[in-house]
């Protein structure tokens, strides 16, 4: 029996979403198959949560469930502060310009993230906050903002 039938059968709550809900799966670092020493655990877990949101995504076909993945992003989160040692002074000099370009706060990411989760209709859906595109537009303005001009 399909994982998702199984789900379904079994929970309570999704026994009241017959006809319709959403699974949305939360994927961080890792999921994309990115390894970096110290999160070996947290990166193999969030890497089978975008296996496990694609593969229910198929199974939920047809139930009238959007089954999703969401990508935030780097986060500036209790999370992630702790996870950085900012008593190691050239390490935490290298960190603190990458979140200055690449993390936000979840208040942020949320306000782009929820109206998507809001008006999703169909599974399948990855939607992802920090994009390659994104990635570039602020390394390019990050250049920018720091090239001395002779």
């Amino acid at each position: 029996m399909p994982t998702c039938k199984v789900f379904l059968a079994m929970s309570p709550t999704a026994r009241r979403w017959r006809r319709s809900g959403a699974i949305w799966f939360m994927e961080g670092h890792g999921s994309n198959g990115r390894i970096m020493r110290g999160l070996s655990v947290y990166g193999a877990v969030k890497r089978s949560i975008r296996y496990a949101a694609a593969a229910l995504a198929i199974e939920a076909r047809g139930t009238g469930i959007v089954v999703g993945a969401l990508s935030p992003g780097i986060m500036i989160t209790d999370f992630t502060m702790k996870q950085i040692d900012q008593n190691d002074c050239e390490n935490w000099s290298r960190i603190r310009k990458v979140f200055n370009i690449l993390a936000d706060r979840p208040e942020t990411v949320a306000a782009f993230l929820v109206p998507r989760i809001i008006s999703s209709r169909r599974s399948g859906i990855r939607i992802a906050w920090l994009t390659s595109a994104k990635i570039m537009k602020r390394k390019v303005i990050d250049d920018c903002a720091f090239t001395e001009i002779h």
